[in-house]
């Protein structure tokens, strides 16, 4: 036995798990009470992803030992891997018990309290392990984790380098250091900090999606269609490839968004029941619905919704907003929280306790309108906040979650034929996107002059996000530009690097790169929306089309041209389009695209026309329309309601014009 152990200890030690678990197994099996193996074979069952086998050996030494120190250690672990963190936490509790100097419990410990959002507590049990051990590189980079938590990215950096010094192949201090680089807007050294973690660990949960998406920050396409194909067959074969909000900006395939949705839900947020089952409410006159964002603040989000907000039926529901984003102090925000009969504070809190007090608030709908998008806080609904959970606005896929009851859509986004590509059930209105009526636009008379736009070109522009730009958009784009050689091209200013490689794109493909222009941030969206009107046409991206920017586009009276695809990202831009009244601008194909943006820049006519049409539409078409397209979607949610109140599992559901 002795000799079966040590060989599987070495080879356990050394990474090589396939080959040491059938060693243990062995050794189990003729002493099945042997407390080192039960603990080292928990070990390597966690390490090898199997938290719940880890979980199970582990009990079973601590029934020989349970004063193991160690073995509590080794349990809040598989708790933790488990997301049962309130029991990891008493685990890691229990054995700094026993032994107070265990500096992995008090890291343990800390890892528990992140997740649970007690972060200031976090940091003290992190730095008590690393008192313990002062050359502690995982303790390190948890602390470097709390404090990108906390957006103090430069602080988290500097952790991650300490880590890193200490131990060069900890690769979660890679990852997490590109992270922490990305949200300083340093995207090339990002990119770079990716593709370390990545040649630590090719496999490395997620990086890959990462690495492509930063590198489509700053417009580096090099080696772009490769990657593609390779992480398409990751995918393919389940693999933790990427977060969503790549694989939406690069694949037009409804398929495999789901696919990809399905693998970040199962790890980042398996579904709980830790809550235990809803209770019954009593019926009541108003629907109870919640609204849970992190964007409740100068943000497209509340661009759109905030009318939708304020304009509910007050005699048929009851409003509550769930904030989770930055206590920003702007006008947004304030007019949001105005908006709602409650609004609740809850970044501070964890995902179990914000569904737990979604539940004593006794909610009838809860409605998430981040999905994977930033801040967003998807796990909050793997605990059930509420009887019917709904994904609305925010994301235009599905989540890929089994606690999802419904998405909000309409027929352009989500063809009925397309439906079952979708894990919620589709609740079709007669369009998708709400707008504010009451955005206002500011009065200054910008010139061309002012952004540096000749006075004498036909203007196309684009003010998506550099990540939404692909080669093929911008081959498209430089194909117009050389069929109209009186055109400009005018883009968002994002970064330093993409503007230099977009310029350099463009010389590649024979397009001067003095014909691209790009507009600086401006502090008040008012203004932007006001400069939008110095130009001809707003060029739509494939496959993820503007949303809140191609809006933005129609409300000032700029036409804007998509060409739609099969996912739903890729269609919001006809959806918009035939709420407003412009189906002729929807192009079926990239030639169409490409021959429409040309044509419209011959017939200057044609294109008065259509800027006319869009200038009527803000007081006519349905895409303005704040308060009919609120009564639509009570519509929706009152028959959600409806039936769960029957006792009938959610269906896909259409509603009729109001």
């Amino acid at each position: 036995m002795q000799e079966r152990l040590r060989q599987a200890l070495a080879l356990h030690r050394s990474g090589r798990l396939a080959q040491a678990r059938p060693l243990y197994e062995s050794v189990l099996a003729s002493h099945p009470r042997h407390f080192p193996t039960l603990n080292l074979l928990g070990s390597l069952l966690r390490a090898a992803g199997d938290a719940a086998g880890a979980l199970a050996l582990i009990d079973r030494a601590l029934a020989l030992d349970a004063n193991s120190a160690g073995s509590h250690n080794n349990r809040g672990n598989a708790l933790h891997d488990l997301k049962r963190h309130e029991e990891a936490l008493a685990a890691f509790d229990r054995a700094l018990q026993l032994d107070p100097k265990l500096p992995e419990a008090h890291n343990g410990r800390g890892n528990a309290l992140r997740a649970l959002r007690r972060l200031e507590e976090a940091m003290r049990s992190y730095a008590q392990a690393r008192r313990l051990r002062p050359v502690y590189p995982e303790a390190e980079c948890n602390q470097g984790n709390v404090l990108l938590d906390l957006k103090r990215y430069a602080e988290a950096i500097e952790c991650y380098d300490r880590a890193i010094a200490g131990k060069p192949q900890l690769v979660e201090a890679h990852n997490n250091r590109a992270n922490a680089l990305k949200g300083l807007g340093r995207f090339e050294e990002s990119a770079q900090a990716y593709a370390r973690t990545l040649e630590i660990r090719p496999d490395y949960e997620f990086a890959r999606g990462m690495w492509l998406h930063t590198k489509m920050l700053v417009c580096d396409w090099t080696g772009l269609a490769g990657s593609l194909g390779e992480t398409a067959v990751r995918i393919a074969r389940d693999e933790k490839v990427s977060p969503m909000l790549p694989i939406l900006s690069l694949y037009d395939s409804p398929q495999l968004h789901r696919q990809a949705a399905r693998r970040w839900t199962r790890s980042q947020h398996p579904e709980s029941d830790v809550l235990g089952p809803l209770r019954p409410r009593e019926p009541s006159a108003r629907i109870r619905i919640g609204y849970f964002s992190a964007d409740f603040r100068n943000h497209p989000v509340s661009y759109l919704a905030a009318g939708v907000f304020e304009a509910h039926d007050r005699r048929r529901f009851e409003v509550f907003g769930f904030s989770f984003g930055p206590d920003a102090d702007d006008a947004m925000r304030r007019r949001v929280a105005a908006g709602f009969d409650r609004f609740v504070d809850v970044r501070h809190d964890s995902d179990r306790d914000i569904a737990r007090l979604a539940r004593e608030m006794e909610l009838d709908i809860a409605i998430d309108l981040g999905g994977y998008t930033q801040d967003a806080r998807v796990g909050l609904f793997s605990f059930r906040a509420a009887p019917v959970q709904v994904s609305f606005l925010g994301y235009p896929g599905t989540l890929g979650a089994p606690f999802m009851d419904y998405i909000i859509a309409d027929e352009v986004v989500i063809p009925p034929s397309s439906r079952d590509l979708f894990d919620e059930k589709v609740a079709w209105l007669p369009w998708f996107q709400p707008n504010d009526a009451a955005r206002e636009v500011s009065d200054r008379a910008f010139t061309r002059a002012d952004f540096g736009l000749p006075d004498d070109a036909f203007v196309y522009c684009c003010f998506n996000t550099h990540y939404k730009i692909t080669p093929q958009t911008f081959d498209g784009w430089m194909r117009i530009l050389k069929a109209v050689p009186d055109s400009v091209l005018w883009l968002r200013e994002h970064s330093p690097a993409g503007t230099a490689n977009l310029r350099r794109e463009a010389e590649q493909r024979g397009v001067s790169p003095r014909r691209l222009h790009f507009a600086p941030l401006l502090p008040e969206m008012a203004d932007h929306l006001a400069r939008q009107r110095l130009a001809d046409l707003f060029l739509d991206t494939m496959p993820y089309n503007a949303h809140t920017t191609a809006s933005d586009a129609l409300w000032v009276g700029l036409p804007v041209l998509t060409c739609v695809g099969r996912s739903y990202a890729a269609r919001v831009g006809a959806s918009l389009l035939a709420a407003v009244g412009l189906p002729e601008l929807i192009a079926r194909s990239t030639a169409e695209y490409e021959a429409t943006a040309i044509a419209l820049a011959r017939d200057r006519v044609r294109l008065a026309g259509l800027q006319q049409r869009l200038r009527a539409a803000r007081e006519t078409a349905p895409l303005f329309d704040t308060v009919r397209f609120t009564r639509n979607l009570e519509g929706a949610l009152e028959s959600m309601h409806a039936r769960r109140r029957a006792g009938l599992a959610p269906e896909h559901l259409r509603v009729d014009v109001r």
